[in-house]
């Protein structure tokens, strides 16, 4: 018969079993603590490399084709954004800001009347052509000759609102069928701009 076995023998064995699972407990705690570490180093690398392509997609995706360039930068123009034309146009961010600068030195009136010169400016994209040395684009551009309203606007004493208003209520447009050409770059195109481009986003002012 099998003999029982004392209190203080079960009581030693229970300590025994305790020791050893207590020890395995902390050697698999330790285990995955360096898991959880040998993971934690590996993913600010994965982050950086996924925040990284992401960025390169994104710019790429976002880059303007010549048509979105085109209406990109004719909007600038009626915006009367002399920076933004600067990094899209060729010459035309130089054109308005001697425009605005012949005008007035005062900031505010330079830039309500580069906006009223520019209110009436329409145009339609007729064609494409890509060449070997860019996109050649046909435009139809309208607008007012604004020197031609500043000559039959009579001299008040608050004649630059009402020439501003006599600019924005023009109706006598001259169109203008021209061509530009669109230079390939980094992201989407720069615009080059002919003289008869100029011409006619003022209304044949050059003439």
């Amino acid at each position: 018969m099998r003999r029982k076995k004392s209190r203080s023998e079960r009581f030693y064995e229970r300590k025994n079993n305790s020791g050893e699972n207590y020890r395995e407990n902390i050697k698999r705690t330790k285990r995955k603590l360096n898991r959880k570490r040998h993971r934690r180093k590996k993913n600010p690398l994965i982050y950086i490399l996924t925040i990284f392509l992401l960025c390169i997609i994104a710019f790429f995706v976002n880059a303007k084709n010549p048509k979105q360039t085109v209406e990109y930068a004719m909007k600038q123009i009626k915006n009367a954004n002399i920076e933004k034309q600067k990094e899209v146009f060729d010459k035309m961010g130089y054109v308005s800001e001697t425009m605005g600068d012949y005008y007035t030195d005062d900031e505010k009136i330079k830039q309500e009347f580069l906006k009223a010169c520019f209110s009436n400016l329409d145009y339609e994209i007729l064609s494409e052509d890509k060449r070997e040395d860019g996109v050649y684009v046909k435009i139809k551009v309208d607008n007012i000759n604004y020197m031609q309203v500043f000559e039959n606007t009579d001299l008040v004493n608050d004649f630059d609102q009402v020439y501003f208003e006599n600019l924005r209520h023009a109706d006598d447009k001259k169109s203008k069928e021209v061509e530009i050409l669109l230079k390939k770059k980094f992201h989407g195109y720069y615009i080059l701009e002919s003289e008869d481009f100029i011409d006619a986003t003022i209304g044949g002012a050059l003439d």
